[in-house]
């Protein structure tokens, strides 16, 4: 298992993404998630201990946590370990990312949450 900063940059492949949405739920703990669609998915979380979001594109997934990367990166491995063994994602730096802060205010105060959206994902 590789071990990452509280913060991380993921990307995963597109044909992987319901791994990618799986694991992001999940990660999020059940706490309340945010929704916009524009016209791609970004999905987005501001809760102690995780930050982050989910931003799928036409190629790629790409899951930013700024608080609680490990955790995401675990839940990501688990999925991977369920399926054929082949890890669909990359760990980027996070300083890639152009600005991974203006993404995740965009979300959260634009997006809905979850449960109004949900049948759109």
């Amino acid at each position: 298992m590789t071990a990452v900063d509280d913060a991380v940059l993921l990307e995963v492949e597109s044909r992987q993404a319901a791994k990618a949405y799986r694991a992001f739920e999940a990660w999020a703990g059940g706490g309340p998630i945010s929704v916009y669609f524009e016209p791609d998915t970004m999905m987005a979380v501001d809760r102690p201990g995780r930050r982050g979001f989910l931003y799928d594109e036409v190629y790629f997934v790409t899951l930013w946590a700024g608080a609680g990367g490990q955790q995401l990166l675990e839940l990501l491995q688990a999925e991977d370990v369920e399926a054929d063994h082949r890890p669909s994602f990359a760990i980027k730096p996070s300083t890639e990312e152009p600005n991974p802060e203006r993404t995740l205010a965009l979300v959260l105060e634009h997006g809905s949450p979850i449960d109004e959206v949900r049948h759109l994902i």
